[in-house]
């Protein structure tokens, strides 16, 4: 792959540079071109991770494990539904288990499987996206750190707002769900989540949302990749009033991504949910 820095630019732009006349000349750009421009900016565009001409062509690559992965999230689905009548029956650390089939179990197995012959034949790094622009520990450190510095402010705001909204509208809200099997919950119960939360869905999320789902509708609908996937992040956590702040919170990593790479958007999401496990243990413990 050709990785110098013409080289991208040509290949991001996709035509070759204009010269100053030529650039007089030019009509505005269409609503469209602003509007991709616009995203460029937001997510961080150049990449030289994602931009190339290579890289695009590969995007199709990823359609068959999207479609797996929807297939997979039915199934997840129809198998929570069928238990769904003894679901409260089962011990907090049973129903946190149960709680993860729809998504990191049967959705996140059946793309990764689909993932396979890609991963055999082009290696296991350049399918997952692991081929990142070089960057040291403390460059990493230092972006996830102004990220998170930047993000909960954010976040907070618009809990708060999102919150309020609800209770002047009567609106129910949905209390999260480690939060809701905590109470009363041994330390067993505890640990699982911990690891279920910072190490095991930053994992899965970010492989199926910012690499398979992104890619597979970059492919067919490059415009509206960003929107959709960060929507489908949103929509797979099950409470309505922190939807807004989710969107936020997916538009930041799949940003990580593309500044440096997949492994960044696990590390920045895991440091995330580290935090906020931190304050769900505050809270559970100060009752």
């Amino acid at each position: 792959m050709d990785t110098t820095g013409n080289s991208q630019e040509s290949q991001v732009s996709g035509a070759s540079p204009q010269t100053s006349s030529q650039s007089a000349q030019m009509p505005p750009l269409p609503a469209a071109n602003v509007h991709k421009s616009f995203l460029q900016r937001f997510l961080g565009e150049p990449s030289p991770l994602l931009d190339t001409v290579e890289d695009c062509r590969r995007d199709s690559l990823y359609r068959l494990p999207c479609l797996a992965g929807f297939i997979g999230l039915l199934v997840g689905m129809s198998s929570l539904y069928l238990m769904a009548h003894r679901y409260s029956s089962h011990p907090p650390i049973v129903q946190l288990f149960l709680g993860l089939f729809p998504f990191q179990v049967f959705t996140f197995g059946a793309c990764f499987l689909a993932m396979i012959p890609m991963m055999l034949r082009d290696g296991f790094r350049k399918s997952l996206d692991f081929i990142s622009p070089s960057a040291s520990f403390k460059d990493l450190a230092n972006y996830i750190l102004k990220s998170l510095i930047l993000l909960y402010p954010i976040v907070t705001v618009i809990n708060y707002i999102s919150q309020f909204i609800c209770d002047a509208l009567s609106i129910q809200t949905q209390e999260q769900l480690l939060s809701t099997l905590g109470k009363g919950s041994d330390s067993l119960y505890w640990t699982c989540a911990a690891l279920s939360a910072v190490v095991f869905a930053p994992i899965t999320e970010e492989i199926m949302i910012r690499l398979v789902l992104n890619r597979a509708i970059r492919s067919i609908m490059p415009l509206w990749a960003t929107l959709i996937s960060t929507f489908a992040f949103m929509l797979m956590h099950g409470t309505p009033q922190y939807w807004p702040s989710l969107f936020i919170v997916g538009l930041f990593l799949l940003r990580a991504r593309r500044v440096y790479g997949l492994k960044c958007a696990i590390l920045l999401h895991s440091t995330y949910n580290l935090i906020a496990y931190a304050f769900i243990i505050i809270d559970s413990f100060g009752e």
